[in-house]
């Protein structure tokens, strides 16, 4: 399977599973030094493209209601968003499952 492919199919299994982590899914595109594959201080050596990804489900606060949450655990990056895509479907998967709910991230059977 190409990654076109791969993508789509990990795309639309994030939508129809876990409906939150593309809802809350929060994309950067930042410049990164090519071997480290994280920004630097001296920009001129950050050269190379990275999609970075962060999401979280809602969660219930007892002042405010339904808030979104950052899960860091699902931080990750990339040098294409279709292939960090794929890597944040595998980091949901193993920290919420195969199906999740959309407000409380309970892993549902």
């Amino acid at each position: 399977m190409n990654m076109k492919e791969k993508f789509y199919k990990t795309w639309w299994w994030l939508q129809e599973n876990h409906e939150w982590a593309i809802d809350r899914l929060y994309i950067s595109v930042v410049k990164v030094h090519p071997k480290l594959k994280r920004v630097v201080d001296d920009e001129k050596k950050n050269t190379l493209v990275n999609y970075w990804l962060e999401g979280g489900a809602m969660t219930k606060d007892k002042f405010f209601g339904w808030v979104g949450t950052h899960d860091i655990r699902l931080d990750c990056g990339a040098d294409s968003f279709e292939e960090a895509v794929i890597k944040y479907a595998k980091l949901v998967r193993k920290f919420y499952g195969k199906k999740s709910d959309m407000f409380t991230s309970k892993k549902l059977k």
